[in-house]
């Protein structure tokens, strides 16, 4: 769903939708992190061996095998936090607000940019700023400024 945004408060919802979206990448990081290296490993120990044993060769006698496993798992959950370091940043950073030709007088906008309301057969002139709701959190927000979710409209039938 998407939500129109007054001009007035775009710095102030923008700043606290990336304050909530921060506050939900760090207490998610770790979980995160945790989640995709033991997937990955899991992925090796089960479609790898291959590669296992090319590295067991390579390694050979100097590094017990436990320790050899052991050793993939941490360096699985430092690739595993900078993935996941680069997914919440793009999350975080990512622009928030899109402009679509708006119709004030069904409250809708018109995602497809046809240039009509589809609801009325208006011709739309406005253009207006819109923030797609993705989290639970954001919805939060929204009622917080007092904003409510926007209808799109869709296209006529053909």
């Amino acid at each position: 769903m998407h939500a129109r945004i007054p001009s007035e408060l775009k710095p102030a919802f923008e700043k606290e939708i990336r304050r909530v979206r921060l506050i939900s990448a760090i207490r998610l990081f770790l979980p995160a992190v945790l989640l995709f290296a033991v997937v990955a490993y899991l992925g090796i120990a089960w479609k790898g061996h291959a590669v296992l044993h090319l590295v067991f060769q390579l390694v050979g006698a100097e590094v017990p095998e436990g320790r050899l496993l052991t050793l993939i798992f941490y360096s699985l959950i430092v690739i595993s936090s900078l993935g996941t370091f680069l997914l919440f940043r793009h999350i975080v950073r990512k622009p928030l607000f899109q402009d679509f030709p708006y119709c004030r007088r069904c409250d809708a906008f018109d995602f497809d940019e046809t240039g009509h309301c589809a609801a009325c057969g208006s011709i739309l002139n406005d253009k207006a700023s819109f923030f797609f709701l993705e989290y639970d959190d954001e919805r939060k927000t929204l009622a917080s400024f007092g904003l409510v979710e926007t209808k799109r409209t869709s296209p006529p039938p053909l």
